[in-house]
């Protein structure tokens, strides 16, 4: 979205909820918990809402989990989506059809938290302390194929970078470490251990990924188990079968070491670049990223990039991040400037890219997964 009342766009979303006297957490997953972890003391929590009849009636955090045909809403209460962004539509035309008042929390928490509390909160980040990776994938999203240049980022580097993060934030949902290959990375215990005794009472998540290709050593294993970090494994052995046997050596020592973990398995691929460019005005380009959607942003060299994949094309030699294109941590700002930022208002309202990218959601070019170059 394009500025047009910075630092005041939200005035009118706060009007909208701060009457609010309490809510139901759609999604009872490790979202959920990590937002009823997070307020829990400062918002009624009635309870969990879940389409997963194995969850309805149970109990997720201590409390009851329902489905949506269960509950009755007053005017004074309303339902938050704890779920991903790819499940987040249908839900809010579930609960839209029963005429519920319905938020998403990328939204809600950060506008609720600086307006209520003046607490700036940032439901999440990508970090990549690696751009290097052992696999050469044909679409990967960080553009790999084309770096000329992969590197291991200085873990002072890295430690300095957190830092001045939360100098100006006070609270981060989710820190997902991603790269490259994080498992490659040669300071990975050391940058977690820092995170969580630095910053951990800041951090209500760490998560990383790993391409289910290499195995961790008994101490990352160990550390991974200490920190409760949460760790997504890919599952490319169809496209990569001779990695399989590495898959099921990394998944043992998972469930040996008690780390907790989750096994994604995508079917197909999209690919983003559009190279030769699109002809579209300033005006389709705002449109476009506002349709666009991606549910991540990138922090690199105290520099938060308004969309992760420009700036990984730009990393990759593909194109040139422009200045009005990220928000600079060494400067001095406004909190809710930053909080408008991380929700998608820049100065034009879209990034160049935009013209170069396909889109990361409705993207009709579907690829095969991991397919190797």
């Amino acid at each position: 979205m394009k500025w047009k009342n910075r630092g005041s766009e939200f005035d009118g979303y706060w009007e909208e909820i701060k009457n609010i006297k309490a809510v139901y957490l759609f999604g009872a997953g490790i979202s959920g918990k990590t937002v009823y972890e997070k307020y829990k003391d400062k918002i009624n929590i009635k309870g969990f809402i879940d389409n997963d009849p194995q969850k309805q009636g149970g109990k997720h955090c201590g409390l009851n989990v329902y489905s949506l045909d269960e509950i009755l809403l007053d005017k004074s209460e309303a339902i938050i989506t704890t779920v991903s962004s790819e499940h987040t539509k249908k839900i809010v035309n579930q609960a839209e059809k029963a005429k519920y008042r319905i938020y998403d929390m990328h939204t809600f928490l950060p506008v609720y938290s600086l307006y209520n509390y003046d607490e700036l909160v940032v439901t999440s980040i990508s970090y990549l302390p690696t751009t290097v990776c052992n696999l050469n994938c044909k679409c990967c999203l960080n553009f790999a194929p084309y770096l000329r240049n992969k590197e291991f980022r200085k873990i002072a580097v890295l430690k300095r970078d957190i830092d001045l993060f939360f100098s100006k934030v006070d609270f981060l949902l989710l820190l997902h470490i991603s790269g490259g290959e994080p498992f490659l990375y040669p300071n990975l215990i050391e940058l977690f251990e820092y995170l969580k005794i630095e910053h951990g009472k800041k951090i209500g998540r760490l998560e990383t990924t790993t391409n289910g290709t290499v195995i961790p050593k008994d101490e990352l294993c160990e550390v991974l188990a200490k920190l409760g970090v949460i760790v997504t494994l890919d599952d490319y052995r169809d496209a990569i079968p001779g990695q399989a046997d590495k898959f099921d050596k990394i998944k043992e020592k998972f469930d040996e070491f008690g780390i907790v973990y989750k096994i994604q398995k995508a079917e197909q691929w999209i690919d983003l670049l559009v190279l030769q460019g699109k002809d579209m005005s300033n005006e389709q380009a705002q449109l476009h990223f506002e349709q666009c959607n991606v549910p991540w942003q990138e922090y690199r060299n105290g520099k938060l990039y308004l969309c992760n994949y420009s700036d990984y094309a730009s990393v990759a030699g593909l194109y040139q991040t422009q200045t009005d294109e990220y928000f600079d941590f060494n400067s001095e700002f406004n909190k809710k400037e930053l909080m408008e930022f991380r929700l998608g208002y820049s100065q034009k309202g879209y990034v160049d890219f935009c013209k170069k990218c396909a889109g990361y959601f409705n993207n009709p070019n579907v690829v095969k997964a991991a397919e190797q170059m």
